[in-house]
C-alpha cells in the first residue's frame, strides 16, 4: 500500500458495537472480540446518549470494555458468561438485571439505582454497590462482601404459595 504511514506511536482503537443517541437494547448471544495490535482489549459495546439496555446472556462472550455512556442505562446478564474487560456506567440511574443461575466477576461500581435478580438458582457478584432499591424476585441474589443498605432504600422480595421465595445472602455484614 502507498501512502500509508504509521509510527510506533499510533492509537489504534477497536470497537465490537457502537450506538447513538437514543434509547437502545443491545442483546449479546455471542461473541464480540476487540483488539489492538499490542493485545489490548478495546471497546466491545459503547452506548450513546439514552436509556439504554445491554443484555448478555449465557452464550456471550466479549473481550473488551463495555462502556454504558449516559442517562438511565441497564446492564442485563443471564448466567455465567465469558467476559473480559470492564464495564463503565455513565452518570444517571443505573441499574443491573442479574437472571437465573451464574456469577458475574466485573465491578458494578457506579450501578446505583437498582439490582433485580430473576429466575431461580443462586446469582453471585464479588461486590454489590449500596441500590436504591434491591428486587429479588426469585432465587438468591450473593455479594461476597458487606453490603451498605441506601439510607431511603428498598429491598423487595417474592414470596410464593409453594414456599419459595426470592433472597439476599450477605457473605459480609449488611448495614442499614
Amino acid at each position: 500500500v502507498t501512502g500509508v504511514s504509521v509510527s510506533e506511536n499510533s492509537i489504534s482503537i477497536a470497537t465490537g458495537i457502537a450506538t447513538g443517541a437514543g434509547d437502545d437494547i443491545i442483546l449479546n448471544s455471542g461473541s464480540i472480540i476487540t483488539r489492538v495490535v499490542n493485545d489490548a482489549a478495546g471497546t466491545a459495546i459503547i452506548t450513546g446518549a439514552g436509556n439504554d439496555m445491554v443484555i448478555l446472556d449465557e452464550l456471550s462472550s466479549t473481550v473488551g470494555e463495555i462502556a454504558l455512556v449516559a442517562d438511565n442505562d441497564t446492564l442485563h446478564v443471564i448466567g455465567t458468561l465469558v467476559m473480559s474487560g470492564e464495564v463503565l456506567p455513565g452518570e444517571g440511574a443505573n441499574s443491573v438485571m442479574l437472571g437465573g443461575a451464574g456469577s458475574f466477576k466485573p465491578d458494578l461500581t457506579g450501578f446505583n439505582d437498582m439490582a433485580r435478580k430473576q429466575g431461580v438458582g443462586s446469582y453471585g457478584v464479588p461486590e454489590l454497590p449500596t441500590m436504591q432499591l434491591l428486587d429479588i424476585e426469585a432465587g438468591t441474589l450473593q455479594t461476597d462482601s458487606d453490603y451498605q443498605f441506601a439510607t431511603v432504600g428498598m429491598l423487595q422480595t417474592q414470596i410464593n404459595s409453594d414456599g419459595s421465595y426470592g433472597k439476599l445472602y450477605v457473605v459480609g455484614a449488611a448495614s442499614l
